[in-house]
């Protein structure tokens, strides 16, 4: 495990324990309906500019993604190949 892993991890287990012994100060409050609209607009205008927003990403993925963007593109299209190779 990583020295950040760990420190996650640490600090998963202290806010947790934190919440145990003091509680949760905002529980059992309403949102208004004013605030619930907003946040609501505000996260569709989110996964709009951005269709992954939310989503969690493991490291390897991250990887794996970066990867895949730095390497030049190694299949064509099916169009393509019929261009290339068609008999005239």
């Amino acid at each position: 495990m990583t020295q950040a892993q760990q420190e996650k991890q640490i600090e998963a287990i202290v806010e947790r324990k934190l919440l145990e012994f003091l509680g949760d100060p905002d529980e059992g409050l309403k949102l208004r309906p004013s605030f619930v609209a907003k946040l609501r607009k505000s996260i569709k205008d989110k996964r709009k500019a951005d269709p992954d927003f939310g989503l969690e990403l493991s490291d390897a993925t991250k990887r794996r993604l970066r990867a895949l963007k730095s390497k030049k593109q190694k299949y064509i299209s099916h169009e393509e190949v019929k261009r290339r190779f068609a008999r005239a």
